[in-house]
This record gives C-alpha cells, structure tokens and sequence, in this order.
C-alpha cells in the first residue's frame, strides 16, 4: 500500500506497486518522473517514426555529477529524454575516441542506483575491447525513458550518442 516500508531490493518487503526513496526510508508509492531541476536541463532526443536511428554529440568536460548508474559512473552527466516513436527494441550507445562511458536508463529521472529496481538497463563495457556503454532495450509506443550518459573512472570528454531502432529479432537488455 501506499507509504508502507519497502525493500528496494526486493529482498524483505516488497510493494504492489514502486518501492521508491520516501522522507524515513524507501515506501511504497509512484515517483516523480521528471527530474529534479537542481540537475540542471534534459535534452530530448527526437526519433522519428520513420528514420532508423539518431545521432547527437555530447560533452561531459563540464557536466554536472548528480547521479550514478548501478553498474558505475557517477563522475558527471548528461540527461536525455526519449519517447518512443513507435512500439519496438531500441539502443543506445555513447562512444567516441577513448571514450569511457556508462549508460543507463531509467523511467524515474530523480531516482538513484540505490534503487535497482526503477533502473531498466546500466552498461560501462562493451565486450573486452570497448570501453562505452550499450543499452537495448524494448518500449512501447508513446513510452517515455531517461537516457544517461556518464563517465566513468573519472573520464569527462566528448562522446557520440547514438540511438538506433533494432530489428525484432535482436536481444535486448530489458
């Protein structure tokens, strides 16, 4: 129920619906979706329906550190908003010449790694050779996600942000 003590983790008490952070300790409840103004701005990131994939350029040099991922980060960040265009797996990687970023997604903007649950995807590596996060993952139409891009191990560059629609065929991490 609403405001009853939960477990984030799932391990002791759980809720019917999100175990989010409340004023005592994490309870029961829906969180804010946005994000906490004080982060400082959400660049949207605008996929249309027809087009296969989107490329933006990003900066981290002089990025603010609000947050971190549950596989790493917390060095500094950048904030994007997607809204699926249509129903479908989608990816997002941020790369670039030595570069070293995490990636992670989540529905709550303001919700932090100490809530796994509310996070949908966290990635720093892609296989041995890549130091640069991938996430894939499937939403639905008119479903809307934070997009975070974040150094890690005290990386702060630019970065190339790329997001794709995959075909249905591929594995995806949510």
């Amino acid at each position: 129920e609403a405001g009853d003590a939960c477990d984030p983790l799932g391990a002791r008490l759980t809720c019917n619906g999100v175990c989010m952070p409340g004023e005592d300790g994490p309870v029961c409840g829906e969180p804010e979706t946005a994000c906490p103004a004080e982060w400082g701005s959400v660049t949207e990131l605008a996929l249309e329906a027809n087009d296969a994939e989107l490329r933006l350029n990003g900066d981290l040099t002089e990025a603010p550190n609000n947050t971190r991922g549950t596989c790493g980060g917390g060095v500094a960040q950048n904030i994007y908003r997607f809204t699926a265009p249509t129903t479908g797996k989608y990816s997002f990687v941020a790369r670039g010449r030595g570069a070293n970023t995490v990636v992670y997604i989540r529905r709550y903007c303001g919700v932090g790694a100490d809530f796994p649950n509310l996070e949908r995807g966290c990635s720093t590596r892609i296989g041995r050779r890549f130091n640069y996060g991938l996430v894939r993952g499937g939403l639905q139409a008119g479903e809307t996600v934070y997009v975070f891009v974040d150094g890690d191990e005290g990386w702060r560059s630019t970065y190339e942000l790329v997001v794709s629609r995959l075909p249905d065929y591929e594995e995806v991490d949510f």
